[in-house]
């Protein structure tokens, strides 16, 4: 059996940008402009792309990976050798500064 667990999506200011080069796909389209093709196809990593930990309990491994659309890209580690596995929640906190702006983003992880 595999558990999935899912632990982050990319930041706040990457969504935001996803979503405005996907509105101005769908303006430039209207427009009749092939432009908005391509702002709609580099918008879809922005607004899918997440992280987390497939656990697999038969095999004793366990992968963290990046996905887009159900592909997991990572690899795979043994965790045979490990006594117990156990998931707790912690909080992680992120520092981020783009130009003037700066910013710090605390989550849960689980």
């Amino acid at each position: 059996m595999i558990l999935s667990y899912k632990t982050e999506r990319l930041p706040l200011n990457f969504l935001m940008l996803g979503f405005t080069l996907l509105l101005a796909g769908i303006a430039l389209l209207i427009k009749g402009e092939y432009q908005g093709v391509i702002a709609i196809v580099l918008a879809i990593p922005f607004l899918f792309t997440h992280s987390g930990l497939l656990i697999d309990t038969k095999k004793l491994c366990f992968k963290k990976y990046t996905g887009l659309f159900g592909l997991h890209i990572g690899s795979w580690a043994n965790a045979s050798a490990a006594t117990h596995l156990q998931i707790i929640q912690t909080h992680e906190t992120k520092a981020m500064a783009v130009l003037s702006i700066a910013r710090n983003e605390t989550n849960v992880v689980q």
